[in-house]
This record gives structure tokens, sequence and C-alpha cells, in this order.
């Protein structure tokens, strides 16, 4: 079967990358499914997907893996985003590129989606699987990719395309790598770097991915033994508990990302001393008016299944905050909406009133120690919660 184009040069994903305009030209050439003659799976053994949410998936992994850093982990619903647009998944065409622009993952595979190599390599490719959860900063990166796919059956396929089969204390596993060791002449290791250089089956479903063999090991003993798992961190439970219904992309995020620090220095590289005083105006007036910022616990922010440019129907998106202190959540939906009404975006320098809606109030967003702030249908589509986020345009929020 030909190639759908020309090996890409691999480049490190960085966890704060946003795919939707990497991951639309990658898959710019047809998927095709017909892969049994290539000595893969054939497509009539996949099971249905299993339906599960990010809490589940989370619960896969042990707490201690998630990382200190701004970018917690992400989680998509791959199955359930382009079922709701109307694609029957594993997807048999080309879908249009708005409904990717909502999406954010770090899935080392989704830049590949297209390439036949992948598959001749591992058996399956990104839309053949239903949900993928993406854990931690590189390096120290867990991949888990569930349903679409029976993993069991691939490792024939494993071995020839380069993974060598490996047993230690944990269990069978397979390796390109145990030290996420990189080899530019390995075709695998040049799309995804070390990202999947070892292999593990949890279930017949699901495969576990981690850059070196003593993360994995973390990862199968906690399948096998159990234990306090990321789904638990009080960091993320409440958040997972209150997300809203229908979500199908979700990434969470450290409290540090919305740290006032931060902000003041862009402004210190943007504008000089005159822009910070500036800001500190501003800072000093929303506090006179609200109070001042509760400091940010973690965050999570999503989007609902089947986001699109043009056609928002009830489609959505959101972020969801969790003060430190269970109680301030109140007092955090106060000083957020006051400032979306009152502020600038220190990144595009229009009102955020003019960057993005919110379709909630500070009344109806306060459940329990969470705020969670509602975005329109087409800022959804726009992965304008996302693209905040990543670009630190977080005044609204920051403590």
């Amino acid at each position: 079967m030909m190639h759908s184009g020309p090996i890409r040069r691999a480049r490190s994903v960085s966890r704060r990358a946003l795919v939707a305009g990497g991951a639309a030209v990658a898959i710019a050439a047809p998927l095709s499914h017909a892969v049994a003659q290539k000595g893969t799976i054939d497509s009539g053994a996949r099971i249905s997907g299993s339906g599960q949410g990010p809490g589940e998936m989370l619960s896969l992994v042990p707490k201690g893996l998630l990382p200190a850093g701004d970018m917690l982990f992400d989680w998509f619903d791959r199955k359930a985003h382009f079922n709701a647009a109307g694609f029957a998944y594993p997807l048999q065409e080309i879908p249009p590129v708005e409904y990717l622009t909502s999406v954010a993952t770090s899935d080392p595979l989704i830049q590949w989606a297209a390439s036949e190599e992948v598959r001749d390599l591992l058996g399956f490719a990104a839309f053949d699987v239903d949900q993928v959860l993406c854990v931690g900063v590189p390096p120290n990166t867990v991949v888990i990719y569930r349903g679409g796919v029976f993993f069991g059956d691939l490792a024939p396929i494993w071995e020839a395309g380069g993974y060598e089969p490996a047993s230690a204390g944990f269990g069978d596993f397979w390796t390109r790598g145990q030290e996420a060791e990189i080899d530019f002449a390995d075709p695998l290791q040049r799309m995804v770097m070390a990202r999947l250089n070892n292999i593990a089956l949890l279930d017949g479903e699901t495969l576990a991915c981690a850059t070196t063999a003593t993360l994995l090991e973390a990862v199968v003993r906690h399948a096998n033994e159990g234990g306090v798992s990321a789904a638990e961190s009080p960091d993320i439970a409440p958040l997972l508990e209150r997300m809203p219904e229908g979500t199908a992309n979700v990434v969470g995020f450290g409290g540090d990302v919305f740290n006032m620090s931060d902000t003041v220095a862009s402004q210190v590289l943007l504008g000089g001393p005159d822009a910070v005083a500036e800001l500190e105006d501003v800072v000093a007036e929303s506090d006179a008016a609200v109070g001042p910022m509760p400091r940010i616990r973690a965050a999570i922010g999503g989007a609902s299944a089947g986001v699109k440019t043009g056609d928002v129907g009830d489609q959505s998106a959101f972020l969801s905050l969790l003060p430190l202190s269970g109680d301030h959540a109140g007092n955090a939906a106060d000083v957020i909406f006051w400032r979306y009404e009152h502020m600038t975006s220190v990144v595009t320098r229009e009102p955020y009133t003019d960057v993005f809606e919110i379709v909630n109030t500070a009344e109806t967003a306060v459940d329990g120690p969470v705020v969670t702030v509602t975005f329109s249908g087409e800022d959804a589509g726009r992965a304008v919660w996302y693209r905040m986020m990543i670009g630190r345009d977080v005044l609204m929020f920051a403590w």
C-alpha cells in the first residue's frame, strides 16, 4: 500500500501545542482502513468504544505520575467527537478542518494520522483508536490508547516494526529504548521521538506507552496492584465530578498557570514599566471592586463533542477552576466575571468581551468548590479557551 506522503521530520511535541492546525494538515490524504492485507488486524475485529470518561482513564495512572508543572494531562474521546458530528467512526473519510479546530491533544500520533508507515509499524493509527489519554510533560510522559483496536493481536507487527520483546518484574512489554533513547534512523522515533518507546498491554483493548521502562512499570503495577490514582488527586477529583455532560476533550492545568507573576513578566517584555504600572492599576481596581482573586489550585478546560465552526447548536467549551480554599469559589466567580466585563486582554489588547462570549453568569458558575466559565459554541469551535491558556492570556483568572 502506498504511503500517504513523504515522512515528515519529527519534532518534539510540546504539551502546549494546539493540535488543530497540525492535525488537519497531517490527515490531508484519505484514511484507509483496508489494512488486513498489510498484516494488521481486520477492521471487523474492532471493538466498540468503552464509553468511559477522563476520570475512568485517569484511574489507570498512579497519582504520582501527575506532573507538578502547568500542563497535567489531556484526554480526547475521538469516537464521541466525530459521532456527534455525524461521522461514522472509525473514520472512513477525512473530516473537514473545522471538526478539528476545537481539539487539544498531545497524542504523538495525531500529526501522523494519515501515515501508512505508522500503521505498518504499530498496526493502528491515531483515528483507529476511540480514546487517548496523555499524562506528564516530556520527557516524562505516559500515553494510554483505549478502544477501537484489539491491541492484544498486534505483538507480531510491533516486533516486525522494531520493538524488542522484554520481560521485567512487572511483566512483559515491548521496547525501542528503555531509557528514552532516540535514534533518528528509527522510522517511528523520527516521527514521535521517545513517546512510544515502551509499550505494554493493560488489557486487550488498552495499550500503555511510556518514554521509559520505569514509567511504564509504574502504570502496569498500578493496573495490577491498585493504589491512589490520578483521578483521585484532590486537585483533579472535584473538577472531574463537576465536568459538563457531553465533554469529549479535556486538558488539566496546574494552578501555577494562573500566577499573576507570569502576566506581569509578559508585560515587562511587551511594554516595559509603563505596561506593568497600567496592569497594577487595573488589578487594584478589580481588587477594590470585588476583592482579590483567590489562589487557584488546579483547573480543567474542555469542549463538548462535535464542536465545529458555523453550527454551534448546544455545543460549548468550558474552563473550570478549583480555588485553593474550597469556600472561595464564590469569590473567584465574582472576580472572574468582573474582570471579563472590565479588563482588556494583555495579549490581543482587546476587551475580553470582544475576544469571546461567556454564556453563564457569576451566580450560575459556582458548583460547590468549583467555578466553571462556559464559552459560546462559536468560541468552542475556535478553541478560544485553549488559545488563551497556551498564550498565557489568563489575566481574567490570575491570582
